[in-house]
């Protein structure tokens, strides 16, 4: 009962919201298409429109882009400011568009102003209102402000990467009822742009927390990590490689490389990769009906993407479901569905590419299917039994987590 009536007292505030705005907007381009029609002489083509007028050619443009759309909350969305919807009413006027159609255009600019305010207090707030209601606008506006904080933070950070990215290759145990699994993970053109600081490049946890027992991680040999022995896959990074130093900190493992050895404005590449016996849970039990992949970028990166490769007879029917969450104070989850209030609102999606290793090329990554195949050689397991998932982000938030979610089966009597 508390929760239907949280929905609908969180739905009708914006079914409110987006008529409001739709008939702001439809009045907007009602109004402005009758002055501009009944102005003896104006040309329809933004261009001419911009000479007729001696107007911004900007403004032109903006102005015939919003009264176009057929959806009126794009209008809104485009429309150019109160302002410059003035000028061009009052150069229409003198050119001998109707006082009362101008009026009536002038009315709705009033609308417009007072929706802009009291809705979001200021067009930025407004827009971005209206870009969740309009998803390929949302779109576009997402990409965007990734877009800035990545060029915000690789400046205040002093360093970016191009692609940052792990594959997670899981397989069944020999015995009992979990899976073993391989961390591949990759730095793709690591810029440093400022020396004299150390740059984390990779971290475990060296602990299952639905499991006892602890989980020791390898290097692809199978030889444990742990003080002199850093999983980097020496054949697939840049030469020469800077000197790595390995942390152990609360039950995680954290690799990092100081700036000094690394050549300032050089691109770097790294890759490291881990085999882990006993990581995950094959089947549904008492307290656990859920398992998770997931990756925090730590770097400001264009893109991140994850690739979970899963056995055939691994959770065999499982989809799994994509969620993006701030980490902040709090950290990493280390369970779903546990802090749904640190979820993040993102346009966001998982793809099944396929089964086998064929299918999982992409042109962030050079030879990248290459080094997954050779992954899979170094720890004797067949890559074309694994269907593949991929979640990718372009401009992804840093120390968001990106979380592959999947439901565990019920394990036959």
């Amino acid at each position: 009962m508390t929760s239907e009536t949280a929905s609908q007292s969180t739905s009708a505030p914006r079914n409110t919201i987006e008529q409001r705005i739709a008939e702001v907007g439809r009045a907007l381009s009602h109004s402005l298409r009758a002055v501009l029609s009944a102005t003896p002489g104006a040309p329809k083509r933004a261009v001419e429109l911009s000479n007729f007028l001696e107007i911004d050619k900007t403004l032109s443009v903006r102005l015939i882009g919003a009264i176009k759309k057929h959806d009126p909350l794009a209008v809104c969305h485009g429309v150019p400011g109160p302002r410059g919807l003035r000028t061009v009413l009052t150069v229409a006027q003198a050119k001998g568009a109707p006082r009362e159609l101008v009026e009536e255009a002038e009315k709705s600019i009033r609308q417009f102003e007072q929706s802009v305010q009291e809705l979001g207090g200021s067009r930025t707030a407004f827009n971005t209102i209206i870009s969740s209601l309009l998803p390929d606008v949302r779109e576009r506006i997402e990409r965007r402000n990734k877009k800035a904080a990545f060029d915000a933070m690789s400046n205040l950070w002093g360093y970016h990467v191009s692609t940052s990215f792990i594959a997670c290759m899981i397989q069944p145990a020999a015995q009992g009822n979990m899976c073993d699994s391989v961390c591949f993970a990759g730095k793709v053109e690591m810029r440093h742009l400022t020396p004299r600081v150390a740059r984390m490049v990779w971290a475990q946890k060296c602990t299952v927390p639905n499991w006892d027992a602890p989980a020791v991680s390898c290097n692809l040999d199978r030889v444990p990590v742990g003080g002199d022995q850093v999983p980097v896959i020496r054949e697939f990074c840049s030469n020469p490689l800077p000197e790595f130093k390995l942390h152990e900190y609360q039950g995680s493992n954290y690799v990092a490389v100081a700036g000094d050895d690394v050549p300032s404005q050089a691109p770097v590449d790294l890759f490291i990769g881990s085999h882990t016996p006993g990581t995950f849970l094959r089947y549904k039990t008492r307290e656990t009906s859920k398992e998770f992949v997931s990756f925090t970028p730590t770097e400001p990166a264009k893109v991140a993407f994850v690739d979970v490769l899963l056995h055939e007879d691994v959770w065999p029917d499982a989809m799994p479901q994509l969620s993006i969450y701030r980490t902040g104070p709090r950290g990493n989850m280390d369970h779903p569905g546990v802090r749904e209030f640190d979820k993040i609102d993102l346009l966001e999606s998982v793809r099944l590419l396929g089964r086998g290793t064929d299918r999982i090329h992409t042109n962030d990554v050079e030879n990248y299917a290459s080094m997954v195949r050779t992954v899979f050689t170094r720890v004797g397991w067949n890559g074309e039994l694994f269907r593949v998932f991929r979640a990718r982000v372009e401009y992804p938030l840093l120390h968001a987590q990106i979380m592959l979610t999947f439901d565990l089966p019920e394990r036959d009597s």
